[in-house]
């Protein structure tokens, strides 16, 4: 905050009414009169949230919620009045002081939108701010023991996965056709949907109209992990990735790379008494969904239906939330750049509800049923807490892999 931020950003974007996004310089210094209210705020109320962290007595995964709670400064915060919220604060301050519809300065920026704010690279630096107070509240726990990490009767006898993986970019076409005006207003009209749901037509004549952009994917990859029980039971896996080495090339130990490692896959399995060969392709990952169904696709399906044998499903169901596929893997690079997964396979342990207990995961994120956990495990476990001795990790149930990316030059058109 009172060290200039070396990433500028020009979103290049307008609001519907065509005004402008201010852009941000390089080095732009955001400790100015309009910020200093909110910077001393910020100071404030971390240091209440750090003296929080210290004086917690209880290690459970609800002490984690109440810390989420009070960071974001919502309705659930154990007290809003004391604690604030950071969250908001940090908005305010990249968004130049301006309060968020408060006048008719506040007028408010891409840092005021959760949507247009990922597009920011700032917005990656207040969050790994904001996620810090997690990691000083994970130091308070105690250390996971290697008896932790154990699972007797169970090895992880191999994996079998490609030696490399590939990224992408490739072309997409967003159909924006509802989105600009092309029709010219008429004087006088009342319905306020006159401009923004009759975009697609122009003296009579339907048009499409769509922009293009390179988007980030991968080619398709599975892998089979060959794990001897010595009894049937339930179990849970949990795939991970992670950097091997830092920008100079070093391996980077464990203690230094746990909060690097990220989530790709975590669902449940059979183990019977013997050998079992669990395979799982990327595109069957949980949590991971494909592009939406577009509103020209599913009108030429609608046509097509009418005026030709072609059968239209009535279950159009799509995932309500998720994070799209094409984003699983990091870019690679053209000579490849080596990579770590991480498969650990685990006891099974029953969630408190069940899950999808109460909701359709089709039609709803299901925030607040407290159904959407797989197992009793903590999020990101086995790396939710600082690891100090590396050698833990040394158990039959775990299994790390070296895997190169690479990123090849090739560009696929999707219409």
């Amino acid at each position: 905050m009172y060290v200039p931020a070396e990433s500028g950003y020009a979103s290049n974007l307008r609001t519907y009414y065509g005004v402008p996004q201010w852009h941000r310089e390089n080095h732009h210094n955001f400790y100015h009169g309009d910020n200093y209210e909110h910077i001393e705020h910020v100071e404030m109320y971390t240091q209440r949230v750090m003296d929080w962290i210290h004086k917690n007595d209880k290690f459970d995964m609800e002490t984690i919620n109440v810390l989420g709670n009070i960071i974001q400064g919502n309705a659930d915060s154990v007290d809003k009045k004391f604690y604030g919220s950071l969250d908001k604060l940090y908005r305010y301050i990249v968004n130049e002081g301006h309060h968020y519809g408060s006048g008719h300065e506040s007028f408010p920026g891409l840092f005021m939108h959760y949507d247009t704010s990922l597009r920011d690279p700032i917005f990656y630096e207040v969050y790994k701010t904001l996620v810090s107070h997690y990691w000083h509240l994970m130091e308070t726990y105690p250390e996971y023991k290697k008896k932790d990490y154990t699972f007797e009767g169970v090895k992880i006898d191999g994996v079998h996965m490609p030696e490399s993986l590939t990224t992408y970019f490739e072309y997409f076409d967003s159909d924006i056709s509802n989105a600009v005006n092309v029709e010219t207003s008429v004087e006088g009209a009342t319905d306020p949907l006159y401009l923004f749901g009759r975009n697609s037509h122009y003296k009579g004549a339907s048009y499409v109209i769509k922009a293009r952009q390179q988007r980030l994917n991968h080619k398709p990859f599975e892998f089979t992990l060959d794990v001897s029980a010595d009894k049937a039971q339930d179990a849970v896996v949990k795939v991970f990735i992670g950097p091997k080495y830092d920008e100079h090339g070093h391996a980077i130990p464990l203690e230094y790379n746990y909060q690097n490692f990220f989530e790709l896959e975590h669902f449940k399995v059979h183990l019977e008494a013997g050998v079992n060969h669990i395979k799982r392709a990327s595109g069957d990952f949980s949590f991971w969904v494909n592009d939406r169904t577009t509103y020209l696709e599913l009108y030429q399906k609608l046509m097509d239906a009418t005026n030709s044998e072609y059968k239209f499903k009535l279950d159009q169901s799509e995932a309500h939330c998720g994070v799209p596929n094409r984003m699983m893997l990091p870019r690679g690079k053209k000579g490849g750049q080596m990579f770590q997964f991480f498969y650990m396979v685990f006891p099974y342990h029953q969630p408190e509800v069940a899950q999808f207990t109460g909701y359709d995961p089709v039609v709803s994120c299901g925030v607040g049923h407290g159904s959407r956990y797989v197992d009793a495990l903590p999020f990101g476990f086995p790396f939710n807490r600082p690891v100090k001795h590396d050698y833990y990790f040394d158990v039959h149930n775990f299994k790390f892999v070296d895997v190169k990316i690479f990123h090849r030059d090739e560009h696929t058109n999707v219409v």
